[in-house]
């Protein structure tokens, strides 16, 4: 159960409210989006399970590796696809942010690679039987998936990766506030959220365990919208609110609370500058027996709380 209530009031010239609420899936698409950073984990997605199978290598000794199964097939020859991967693999050790120039630039590596044109019914069994495990490891980080993946089920996400389109997700935070490279692909999956890296990696990034959120409710104006949603347990970090009012150009008010764990706070940004930042318990009185308690601030949460 979610136990964080979030609200949003998100002020702009009209003008400006448009991206916003489509960003937020509370108005329609011109066109299709191009989320750079989505194509970019899911080919790289790619480019990691080959270099693990030995399907790239890199062209050089490498010290520095992440892990040793992305190295565990020795030095390549120096060939376009190799050298391409190489590459990629440096992206990986630096942990680049995956913005617009890196994930363009990922994009371009991978058509190097070959990756595109190379089928699995053809890829012989050795290495197929090394990318369904990876796959299976990592079946929810990567594909949201809890269910059991059979070898065939490992070609279909295999050409799945290459899809060239990426779903509209609405209100995903990584699109104005991107994560990294090693983040997304080496964190393996967990059904155990509180030890799942794939959920950490969203936590100390945005102070929440996912960086996507499902409005419950919203208000729009001509030029305002009013959104809320849950989170679990924990309320987002200030920065969030302040890169957010940064990348729109808008004023932000941020309020959360729980009444579960009787935190609450408020946070406001307006282009890039965080304006006020507040954190609070609640506060209550108690009844004299001491069974009952009615809230009584902080002030700013009970006028939330009315509305």
């Amino acid at each position: 159960m979610n136990c964080c209530l979030n609200r949003w009031y998100i002020s702009a010239p009209t003008y400006k409210m448009k991206p916003i609420n489509v960003f937020l899936g509370l108005d329609k698409l011109d066109n299709d989006p191009y989320y750079a950073f989505l194509f970019a984990i899911k080919r790289s997605i790619k480019i990691y399970v080959a270099g693990c199978a030995g399907i790239l290598k890199p062209v050089t000794t490498i010290y520095n590796a992440p892990n040793t199964e992305i190295i565990s097939h020795g030095i390549g020859e120096i060939t376009p696809e190799n050298t391409a991967f190489s590459y990629w693999l440096s992206f990986l050790i630096s942990d680049c942010p995956l913005d617009s120039i890196y994930s363009g630039m990922i994009g371009d590596l991978y058509y190097e690679t070959g990756l595109l044109n190379l089928a699995w019914e053809f890829m012989p069994k050795e290495q197929q039987t090394i990318i369904h495990e990876l796959f299976k490891r990592n079946s929810f980080s990567w594909f949201k998936l809890n269910t059991p993946i059979s070898l065939e089920d490992a070609g279909c996400l295999w050409y799945s990766l290459d899809d060239p389109v990426c779903q509209f997700v609405p209100f995903d935070l990584r699109y104005f506030m991107p994560t990294t490279l090693a983040k997304e692909i080496l964190s393996e999956s967990s059904c155990d959220i509180e030890n799942n890296p794939s959920f950490q990696r969203y936590f100390e990034h945005y102070g929440v365990e996912q960086s996507q959120f499902k409005i419950m409710k919203h208000q729009l104006n001509d030029n305002s919208t009013m959104i809320e949603f849950d989170t679990d347990n924990t309320s987002l970090l200030p920065e969030v609110i302040k890169q957010f009012s940064q990348r729109y150009q808008c004023k932000l008010t941020y309020y959360y609370f729980s009444l579960k764990y009787d935190f609450c706070g408020k946070v406001i940004a307006q282009k890039g500058q965080l304006i006020e930042e507040r954190a609070d318990e609640l506060h209550y009185t108690y009844s004299s027996d001491g069974d009952e308690k009615k809230l009584i601030g902080p002030e700013y949460i009970l006028d939330q709380l009315i509305l």
